[in-house]
């Protein structure tokens, strides 16, 4: 890796770890084939903190899913912000806004895996089904859930965090903006994503899985979702510029005066 600041410990697992090991940097070495993935790494390691990876038995009995969060909840949110956790739940003190390091709990055994190649690799064309996309259901990939808490770890990082309960199935605002990048990389893939927080698929309580962006908010509230995308922009910029060199359909490119209307369709942009 590039850098030393991500570290893969499967300590916990005792005669399991070299596996846990292995297969985590297996994930980490599918996200860097594509450009949002390589995206989402370089961000982490430009950046100063660092980013621990373990299983999530490590620290959670009966937790199933994926979790990031700081190793300090005050040096990760904005200085004199009021504090909040990872599900939105008001803490006491206030951010200093200095940036964390950042412990994600991960099983990638948890996860259906997709090796398919997506995107614009045409040499792929005449491959067999099972390495073509769509084959694992929205957001259950074991890459997609990895990326995912990987922008929240970026938040983190950065002393930018923003877990702000959100309506419309997000639970929070930093829940959006991971889910957002999850949907810009599924798409890179060829993949359908999660049109929201509360649902891994096609069935669930939100939206269901989809291939367009305007699914992520009703049409109805297109516009919020516009403004959303922009203060993604203007939060975490560097990360944004280096999403914008994705292939369409992407919300990160071309977003400018144009995109303020409700009628733009970003998914042919």
């Amino acid at each position: 890796m590039p850098s030393d600041n991500i570290t893969v410990d499967g300590t916990s697992l005792g005669h399991n770890r070299r596996a846990y090991e292995s297969e985590v940097r297996r994930q980490i070495a599918q996200l860097l084939l594509y450009i949002s993935g390589r995206a989402v790494l370089n961000e982490i390691w430009h950046n100063g903190r660092t980013v621990r990876i373990i299983p999530t038995s490590t620290t959670r009995t009966t937790f199933r899913g994926a979790d990031a969060h700081p190793t300090n909840w005050a040096d990760a949110e904005p200085r004199n912000a009021r504090l909040f956790d990872g599900s939105g739940h008001l803490m006491p003190g206030r951010g200093t806004g200095r940036g964390s390091n950042v412990i994600i709990d991960y099983d990638p055994w948890e996860w259906e895996i997709d090796y398919s190649f997506g995107g614009n690799n045409t040499m792929l064309a005449n491959w067999p089904p099972e390495f073509r996309p769509n084959r694992v259901r929205a957001g259950n990939d074991r890459t997609e859930v990895l990326l995912h808490e990987m922008v929240h770890a970026i938040e983190e990082m950065n002393g930018l965090l923003h877990p702000h309960p959100l309506g419309n199935h997000y639970d929070t605002d930093s829940e959006f903006n991971a889910i957002l990048v999850e949907a810009v990389y599924a798409r890179e893939r060829d993949r359908s994503f999660r049109s929201d927080h509360q649902v891994d698929g096609p069935a669930g309580s939100g939206r269901g899985a989809s291939a367009q962006f305007t699914s992520m908010f009703p049409s109805t509230e297109r516009n919020d979702f516009l403004a959303r995308v922009n203060r993604f922009r203007a939060k975490l910029p560097s990360l944004a510029a280096r999403l914008r060199d994705v292939p369409p359909p992407n919300p990160f490119r071309g977003f400018d005066h144009e995109m303020d209307s409700p009628l733009y369709d970003w998914n042919d942009r």
